[in-house]
């Protein structure tokens, strides 16, 4: 059996890491063209319907639904989503969305999702995210203060509804 010598393979994994690890210049291209849609798509929500006037198979023909064989460019999802997914969402950010107890899209919450995301904390416990665990446990803290409680109350973030 041959040994592959250490530095062939250190080539070879960083030409696969390189391979699936887009640049620092094309994340900025991504979060740009990204942060300009979410721009357009706030500020046009006004103009369009808060429902969409469509069918599940309407939605799957604009959908390319066959099997990729090979990934796509982030500007061709980007259209995508411009393109299929808003005109066919409802808008829960837009100003005549009343229905629901649902709180709307907003461009602070996108960008948190997205540091939050990148992060990709584990909250299991403290050693696993203790900024994120301390941050909860401050915000909590003043959860407290506002509504009054006292300093032994406790409580923690859930998702949903």
């Amino acid at each position: 059996m041959a040994m592959s010598s250490a530095p062939d393979e250190m080539s070879a994994r960083k030409e696969i890491h390189a391979s699936l690890e887009p640049s620092a210049a094309e994340i900025r291209r991504w979060g740009k063209a990204a942060t300009d849609l979410l721009a357009d798509y706030l500020a046009s929500l006004s103009e369009r319907r808060v429902y969409p006037q469509t069918s599940a198979l309407e939605i799957r023909e604009r959908l390319e639904t066959d099997l990729p064989v090979e990934g796509a460019e982030f500007a061709r999802l980007l259209n995508i989503f411009r393109d299929v997914i808003l005109p066919l969402s409802r808008h829960n950010a837009h100003p005549r969305m009343f229905g629901y107890v649902q709180s709307p899209g907003t461009a602070v919450a996108a960008f948190a999702d997205l540091l939050a995301s990148a992060l990709n904390a584990n909250l299991t416990a403290w050693r696993s995210a203790p900024a994120a665990v301390e941050l909860e446990r401050v915000t909590l803290e003043w959860v407290k203060q506002i509504l009054g409680l006292e300093s032994q109350s406790g409580g923690l973030f859930v998702s949903g509804g």
